[in-house]
């Protein structure tokens, strides 16, 4: 959990100067790792991902329950945000999650879709 803005500056560097992760108040560091999933031998990296993925995903639906704004930011360079952050070698960053209050709210979807359907 990041929240010195100095490295959240840097974090936004590594990840092509996205804004949303220098300007909030707290981003996450999400990793996969390796070392805990050993056990399950190689297959075990594919695991700690996907572990790591749900994960991500519950944080984005409570942030977003609670009224906060969250972003799942992907593209960034592994190595920058390793070097940062001196994160060990079995660490795997597999996302950088900002987390504040939006600035605005989405657009509602529409009440009604029409759906056609084809005839087979």
């Amino acid at each position: 959990m990041i929240r010195d803005p100095v490295v959240r500056y840097e974090l936004s560097k590594a990840a092509l100067y996205q804004e949303s992760v220098a300007q909030a108040p707290l981003v996450v560091v999400a990793c996969a790792d390796f070392e805990k999933s050993r056990s399950y031998g190689e297959r075990g990296k594919l695991f700690a991902i996907e572990d790591c993925s749900a994960s991500i995903q519950n944080m984005l639906l409570t942030a977003h329950a609670l009224g906060l704004g969250a972003c799942w930011v992907g593209a960034f360079s592994e190595e920058e945000v390793r070097n940062l952050l001196s994160l060990p070698d079995h660490a795997l960053p597999v996302a950088l999650i900002p987390f504040g209050y939006p600035d605005e709210g989405p657009r509602p979807p529409p009440k009604e879709l029409e759906v056609k359907s084809e005839k087979w």
